[in-house]
């Protein structure tokens, strides 16, 4: 059984890229906070990750909230996963599908991270009908 924390989750998704020679790289900005954890890159596509506990229980705070929506307003692709299973999307999709969505649309069943939904309310990215 795969232990259900954030610091996991991270871990998980670090030794998948690595296996699929996949750069990942921890995004940590001193003079920035609220950077996403993660950014991958394959092939020339470069892809954001911020990530939260699998148990459902992490929320983006403002902070984050204000910085994935700089990183998508700016043509960035961006995404907030909570599982092992959206991790596996995310890296399958860059390992079969980085040229064709480096300059295109992204074919993962996840929706990139948006900042509003239609009715006004900040939607969550995995879970589009539910707001935070």
């Amino acid at each position: 059984m795969k232990t259900l924390t954030e610091g996991a989750l991270q871990r998980y998704t670090q030794d998948a890229c690595r296996r699929e020679g996949i750069a990942c790289y921890k995004f940590a900005s001193p003079s920035r906070r609220g950077v996403p954890d993660l950014m991958l890159i394959y092939d020339g596509r470069v892809v954001f990750v911020e990530l939260k506990s699998p148990t459902k229980t992490g929320k983006l705070s403002a902070l984050q909230h204000h910085e994935l929506t700089l990183l998508t307003l700016q043509g960035a692709e961006v995404y907030v996963i909570d599982s092992y299973e959206d991790a596996d999307t995310i890296i399958n999709d860059l390992r079969f599908n980085a040229r064709a969505n480096r300059h295109g649309r992204p074919t993962l069943r996840l929706r990139p991270y948006l900042s509003n939904s239609s009715n006004g309310k900040r939607q969550n990215c995995l879970h589009p009908d539910s707001s935070e």
